[in-house]
């Protein structure tokens, strides 16, 4: 919940811990546990996040008159372009592999990550699938945004919160 009050784009974890949630609930025998648990989990997860959310829909209304709003693309307006006017291809290669910025060329280790992905997806499947939902997300999202680079800073910006999570798969491969 504090993550999203801090950094809208967390809001793209949802639908990868909704569908961690759903796989946690199929690994239970019986349609009926399998949906109560799936209930139980989500319900226990919503219930601590609305208040964040409460408070993260309002502040947007109040301070840029729609919840929907959170400042980036009226920025973007005044200055006269469009926050997602990138191509896709650009983004990607500049996150994955530009001087600088890439990830793959800013934090080397991440090779390893690269290299036990494959074996990290296997044995731990639902953790694996959460971090690839999630990084698939954030690439995309990203790529597509105009200042997919992060401006003035060092690295790829956007993609640093993810680098403890990729380091599990590079964890399995040292394993």
């Amino acid at each position: 919940g504090f993550a999203v009050l801090i950094r809208a784009p967390t809001l793209f974890w949802l639908l990868p811990l909704f569908l961690f949630f759903v796989r946690s609930s199929l690994s239970l025998t019986g349609l009926q546990a399998q949906i109560q648990n799936l209930f139980k989990s989500g319900s226990a997860f919503l219930l601590g996040l609305s208040p964040f959310l409460f408070l993260f829909f309002w502040y947007n209304a109040v301070r840029f008159g729609s919840m929907l709003e959170s400042g980036y693309s009226e920025w973007a307006r005044h200055k006269g372009f469009d926050n997602f006017s990138n191509p896709l291809w650009l983004g990607l290669i500049g996150e994955l592999i530009s001087p600088g910025r890439g990830v793959l060329l800013y934090c080397p280790i991440l090779w390893l990550a690269c290299l036990g992905a494959r074996s990290f997806l296997t044995r731990k499947n639902k953790i694996g699938v959460l971090v690839a939902c999630a990084t698939l997300f954030y690439l995309l999202f990203f790529a597509k945004y105009k200042a997919w680079h992060g401006d003035n800073a060092w690295g790829p910006r956007y993609l640093t919160f993810l680098m403890p999570f990729w380091m599990l798969a590079a964890g399995e491969w040292l394993r």
